[in-house]
C-alpha cells in the first residue's frame, strides 16, 4: 500500500471489496482526519477503459458534493494521484460503529 494519495497521508484501510478501497486517513494541510476512497479498477481494462471509469467515477464525487443534508457525509476534495493517476474521493470521517451495529431489528 502506498502511504499517500494525493496529498492524504494513508493511516489505515477500513474496508476493501470488489468496488472500492476505503482508508482513515490524514489531510497535513487542515490537520484533520479523513475518509478516502479509491475505485478498484480491473487490471485486465483497457486505458480507455480505466480512464471512462475514473472519469465516471469522480463525477459522482463531484455529484455527491453538490448535495448538503445533515444526514449526508460531506464531501470535502476529490481527484486523481498525480503519482498513480489513480482517482480518489475524501470525505468527511464519522467514527462509531458500523451500520449493522447501529441497526437494532424491530426498531425504526
Amino acid at each position: 500500500m502506498s502511504t499517500r494519495i494525493g496529498r492524504y497521508e494513508l493511516l489505515v484501510s477500513l474496508s476493501s471489496d470488489a468496488t472500492h478501497v476505503a482508508y482513515r486517513a490524514r489531510d497535513p494541510e487542515l490537520d484533520r482526519l479523513v475518509l478516502v476512497k479509491a475505485p478498484v479498477i480491473p487490471s485486465d481494462a483497457s486505458a480507455g477503459q480505466r480512464s471512462a471509469f475514473a472519469e465516471l467515477f469522480l463525477e459522482h464525487a463531484r455529484r455527491a458534493a453538490a448535495v448538503r443534508h445533515s444526514s449526508l457525509v460531506v464531501i470535502h476534495d476529490c481527484g486523481r494521484d498525480e503519482a498513480t493517476g489513480t482517482p480518489f474521493v475524501v470525505q468527511e470521517l464519522v467514527l462509531g460503529g458500523t451500520l449493522a451495529e447501529t441497526i437494532v431489528p424491530g426498531r425504526p
